[in-house]
């Protein structure tokens, strides 16, 4: 059994230098030599009848770099139905990718995938692919294989994520499902208004509980923001038209999914951002202290140094009711504190009470459940 795809590539080796060529007209022998070369290893890697010669093959191809003739040998390979060494052919050509430049190469293997009836070698062929947006084509691919490497290999960005929410709600599989969803946790927040577009132009608009995966990797605070602080609520309009109403429904149905899941899944980067909005904005502190204080209960997070620096920080010219706000925020989080934050928190409450007795002994009733 021929190693699979991404095992082909797992050594990471660097091609051996060339050696030096002092005489011209031994360019072409030596080109020829490879050539040759590489058509044997390809035989052995595909019939050897021990793993282990296979193996051998197989390492010998990953440190030999294919020049043209020896690409258009692979090419031809993969081409030719019958050949038994497609499959190696065309891991070689997925290893060694310099002749993947041209919108034409993609373009070729994009036609040979889609032709593909080998599962092994179509898994192969996507898989040269990765990196480039034309792989989402292979997302919903009859044959799993293919379409696992079309999920692995999908590049995160603007271009591609009408396909991968496409499959997402599709439910290609489960398997698929984690590689893409594992992908969309590592969106930036300026994509996370797109996702949400695309979540609200689903042609079957998803059940709230099929949401919740689909919501639960993307950045947390801009979902705050859209969903629960109301930046882009729909205005209601006796004169909307029909899809307006729709769209402001599915807007309320992901706004309690999201809530649901900010409330009580919250990250260490949501609760850093409402503790620093909180404190800046008396507005704001009022209406979402009890969100805040949920948070800060439900969140698996272990905060560090950084939330009392910001805390430091905010601490500059603040007024004594924005003090015994952040006070209370700060002792919320006293058991999600890191030993050493602990201690830090500890000082920075201390100093907050020697700005006055009054603010002192509010901050002592907080202290003590008062």
């Amino acid at each position: 059994m021929v190693l699979d795809a991404r095992e082909f590539d797992s050594t990471g080796s660097n091609p051996p230098a060339e050696a030096p060529k002092t005489v011209e007209s031994a360019k072409e022998p030596v080109a020829v030599a490879e050539e040759h070369k590489l058509e044997s290893l390809i035989d052995l890697a595909s019939t050897a009848q021990h793993m282990r010669e296979r193996a051998e093959a197989i390492c010998a191809l990953r440190l030999l770099v294919p020049g043209k003739k020896g690409i258009d040998l692979l090419c031809s390979i993969v081409e030719s139905e019958t050949d038994a060494r497609r499959l190696v052919a065309a891991q070689m050509l997925g290893h060694h990718r310099h002749w993947l430049s041209s919108k034409a190469a993609i373009d070729r293997v994009v036609r040979w995938a889609t032709a593909e009836k080998d599962p092994e070698v179509g898994a192969a062929l996507v898989w040269i692919l990765r990196g480039n947006d034309e792989v989402e084509a292979f997302l919903l691919h009859g044959m799993i294989g293919m379409a696992r490497e079309a999920a692995l290999g999908l590049p995160l960005k603007t271009s591609t994520l009408p396909a991968m929410v496409r499959t997402l709600s599709v439910g290609r599989s489960p398997d698929i499902d984690r590689v893409l969803l594992e992908k969309l946790s590592g969106i930036g927040v300026e994509l996370v208004p797109q996702v949400i577009d695309l979540v609200f132009e689903m042609e079957a608009f998803p059940e709230e509980e099929d949401l919740l995966p689909l919501l639960a990797p993307l950045p947390q605070a801009p979902l705050f923001e859209m969903f629960i602080a109301g930046v882009g609520t729909p205005e209601w309009n006796p004169s909307q038209s029909d899809k307006e109403a729709a769209r402001a429904v599915a807007w309320h149905r992901v706004a309690r999914v999201a809530e649901r899941t900010l409330r009580n899944s919250p990250d260490a980067e949501l609760v850093r951002y409402l503790v620093n909005r909180s404190a800046r904005d008396d507005t704001f502190a009022r209406r979402h202290a009890s969100f805040l204080k949920a948070a800060a209960m439900n969140t698996d997070a272990l905060f560090g140094p950084e939330i009392i620096e910001d805390l430091e920080r905010l601490t500059v010219d603040a007024s004594e009711e924005r003090l015994l706000r952040m006070a209370e925020m700060l002792m919320n989080l006293a058991a999600k504190l890191e030993e050493r934050s602990g201690s830090q928190a500890e000082a920075l409450l201390q100093e907050w009470k020697e700005k006055s007795p009054d603010l002192k002994l509010k901050i002592y009733h907080l202290e003590q459940g008062l």
